[in-house]
């Protein structure tokens, strides 16, 4: 696990923007590719529930912060194992902290 995501509320908000990732992806799934939409389908809810456990572990003292991170990134690498086979995403936005700017046109006249 890189230890700059050692942090469990960072790994928390990674996981709820992979969530939110996911979800996105299961509504506008790839066109013609059906194993895409089978392993997409559900995978937002599983991550949201998956998130919840390690909270309510956490909350209940059976796993320590640091272990609940580490748990959690592992879980999320694979998830991410899994994004890029199926939809080819090598750096997802869920990655990315601060929201992408859009480029702006050029001003109104």
């Amino acid at each position: 696990m890189d230890p700059r995501r050692s942090d469990l509320q960072g790994v928390l908000r990674h996981a709820e923007r992979l969530a939110a990732l996911l979800f996105v992806h299961e509504l506008t799934p790839p066109r013609r590719n059906e194993a895409a939409c089978v392993w997409l389908l559900g995978r937002a809810a599983e991550v949201e529930r998956y998130i919840e456990t390690v909270v309510e572990d956490r909350q209940s003292g059976r796993i320590d912060p640091r272990d609940a991170a580490i748990v959690l990134q592992r879980y999320l690498d694979s998830l991410h194992a899994g994004l890029a086979t199926v939809v080819g995403a090598t750096s997802p936005s869920c990655c990315h902290p601060s929201p992408r700017r859009r480029r702006r046109g050029p001003p109104a006249p």
